[in-house]
């Protein structure tokens, strides 16, 4: 990599590429944002989802750029990844391209042998970055820069793994750097202002496909209840933030730090209600219940809980040291307590048995039962390179993507495994649709319209029967029911 003396540059531009769906505000360059402002460097963050003309403002900020940033995870994003690496780079071959995120840590060594990527931050980059940027300005080099990959005179150097630091040592998320208000929704399981935010780092358990293991080794690190509050009382002032979507990988590790948070948000007199927290079902079925009504009064309205499956078999083949019968037990915790789950399943293992998939619908049958406001999502399992079971799926007959572009077609909707039947993939399709119809707030609401109603509870009364008879042949009523998810989404 050949980069010119760069002493009077100190913007740093910080890109995120388009997602599908949108997603909120970009979390990862706020964190890295933060220390980079302190360092001294201007930080623009430009966000692909936002702004209808970023290739435009990205190749504009060029002249003043030390680096351009780029944060990708592996599937859709990466086309847009590659395309604004691919503009910076012939507008301005001599701006380095970085690539972090998750993808780029997992495979940097493939991901920096793109002629359109110049180094990859992995892990966590809080550090990384400021001595990247560091090293840039003052045309060192990167030799002994912790946790870089990247490409010098045509060959590929890989830096030891940066160790995972405290949380608590670094700035802030910047939300100052981003129009907060664009951001900002009526979540109906929240609240009307609600924006998302992140309070720890890794997770510590051994999912066999979760991508957690790869990039961060099953280590944690968590903002102390004093950081998280603060935090919170800062989106209530500056923002009138009155819901937080929480994305951290595990919420709930330390259940005396979450208590700490509650009862921080009870007695601070916040008016603020969280949700979507991610959770394991094994660890909240053993909180006591004291801990699950300070919970409820601190605002809590939805856990996202990944069962993943009903049939016990394909559990333990995830290494989730969990059962299958702790959601309904944890089902019936939260109905009691008020608190709304958003029960996360996949399909579509290498391997899977024959009648795994219609044990997750038979437990679907069952925690629907237990509240009527929980609500469902079933993905295809998604081979992630770095986990245990991407061999598995390797060893089954997957092709291995060779390059970005092929990692580029990968997705949790868009299965590109040689084991998945179009039988399979079809009744995924469907039964995606069933939840959507059955489930979703937002497209419950518009059941009381004249003219939506009626197709509503025509399709919906045909779709329980062929739920209840597990036949998803000849779907006229799916046809249709895509053309009202067109017209929702339009």
């Amino acid at each position: 990599m050949k980069v010119q003396a760069s002493l009077e540059k100190t913007t740093v531009l910080l890109v995120y590429p388009r997602t599908r769906p949108r997603g909120g505000v970009p979390l990862a360059l706020l964190a890295i944002a933060g220390p980079l402002e302190k360092a001294g460097y201007r930080v623009r963050i430009i966000d692909a989802n936002m702004e209808d003309n970023y290739m435009e403002k990205t190749l504009a900020g060029l002249d003043q750029a030390l680096f351009v940033g780029i944060s990708c995870m592996t599937g859709f994003q990466i086309r847009d990844a590659l395309r604004i690496s691919r503009e910076v780079k012939e507008r301005r071959p001599s701006v380095p391209v970085v690539w972090g995120g998750w993808h780029p840590s997992i495979l940097p060594g493939q991901t920096v042998e793109s002629r359109f990527v110049d180094i990859v931050v992995r892990g966590q980059g809080q550090r990384t970055v400021v001595e990247l940027a560091d090293r840039l300005r003052s045309s060192r080099g990167l030799t002994g820069v912790l946790g870089v990959t990247y490409k010098e005179q045509g060959m590929i150097f890989e830096n030891p793994d940066r160790p995972l630091e405290d949380l608590n040592t670094f700035p802030p998320l910047a939300y100052h750097l981003v129009n907060v208000e664009r951001y900002v929704s009526n979540i109906p399981e929240i609240n009307s202002r609600t924006v998302n935010y992140l309070s720890s780092q890794g997770c510590p358990h051994r999912c066999s496909f979760c991508a957690e293991v790869a990039v961060n080794k099953r280590r944690w690190s968590a903002l102390t209840p004093q950081r998280v509050l603060e935090d919170l009382k800062s989106l209530v002032t500056t923002y009138g933030i009155n819901g937080i979507m929480i994305e951290d990988s595990n919420f709930f590790v330390d259940k005396d730090r979450v208590r700490r948070i509650c009862e921080g948000i009870v007695h601070s007199g916040l008016k603020i209600r969280w949700g979507f927290a991610n959770a394991r079902q094994d660890q909240l079925v053993r909180f006591e219940e004291e801990l699950w009504q300070l919970m409820s009064r601190s605002g809590c309205t939805m856990l996202l809980v990944g069962v993943e499956s009903g049939c016990q078999q394909v559990v333990d083949i995830l290494s989730k040291n969990s059962s299958v019968e702790y959601a309904i037990e944890l089902a019936r915790i939260c109905q009691r307590h008020g608190i709304a789950v958003l029960y996360s399943f996949m399909t579509g293992l290498p391997n899977e048995p024959p009648q795994a998939f219609y044990e997750t619908l038979d437990l679907v049958d069952r925690l629907s039962s237990t509240g009527c406001r929980n609500q469902f999502m079933l993905y295809f399992y998604t081979p992630y390179p770095g986990t245990p079971l991407f061999n598995l799926a390797v060893e089954s007959g997957l092709k291995q993507p060779s390059s970005l572009e092929d990692w580029s077609r990968f997705g949790l909707e868009n299965p590109n495994v040689p084991w998945l039947s179009r039988k399979r993939a079809f009744e995924v399709e469907f039964v995606r649709y069933y939840f959507l119809l059955l489930y979703n707030p937002l497209v419950r609401r518009f059941k009381s319209s004249r003219a939506f109603g009626l197709v509503y509870r025509m399709v919906l009364k045909v779709f329980r029967l062929r739920w209840k008879r597990r036949c998803f042949v000849m779907p006229v009523d799916l046809f249709l029911l895509r053309s009202i998810a067109r017209l929702l989404r339009a």
